[in-house]
């Protein structure tokens, strides 16, 4: 059991790294809609590529921060109900709705791998002026779905251990 919450525990600490590195991506989206405003605004020149570049940023961001938002239990939820159940019924209730988290992780990473692998056999770049590579960001899709679904399974085992013994493991909360 020890070597579980290890593993669930070095689950835990992946999300909560990558959250924390991807959530600089906010920081560059700033900095180039500030430059954005700076030179349409001041100099009358606008850029061809601040907004496309921010837009793939943004979806990068919003992609890869599902696992971070996942182990701090951040995604939206019904608790109106959820928080008036015992910690067991509560742990029974999660670990049966983890199958939808895992159908849609599933498919993300099935169709949006088909997604990314076509663009990268064809090196697709944007079809804009600028013109970015867009495989890149592509790849994203899959690989943030593997991060979304391996900390889902973790919440998911912490559920059926709670189910089980009726306690919390690793003195985790079930809800917040």
């Amino acid at each position: 059991m020890q070597r579980l919450e290890r593993i669930l525990s070095g689950v835990d600490f992946l999300s909560e790294w990558s959250g924390k590195v991807v959530s600089y991506l906010l920081l560059v989206v700033i900095a180039a809609t500030a430059f954005e405003i700076i030179s349409r605004y001041a100099f009358d020149s606008p850029t061809i590529w601040v907004y496309e570049f921010c837009l793939y940023c943004f979806g990068s961001y919003f992609m890869l921060v599902g696992a971070y938002a996942l182990v701090h239990k951040a995604h939206v939820s019904m608790d109106l109900f959820h928080k008036r159940l015992s910690i067991r019924k509560q742990a029974i209730l999660s670990a049966i709705t983890s199958m939808f988290t895992f159908l849609f992780c599933s498919v993300l990473i099935w169709q949006g791998g088909k997604f990314a692998m076509t663009s990268v056999s064809l090196l697709e770049h944007s079809v804009s002026l600028w013109g970015p590579p867009l495989y890149p960001f592509k790849l994203v899709i899959p690989v943030a779905g593997s991060m979304i679904l391996l900390q889902a399974l973790a919440n998911f085992i912490r559920d059926l251990t709670c189910a089980i013994r009726g306690t919390v493991a690793s003195g985790r909360t079930l809800a917040k």
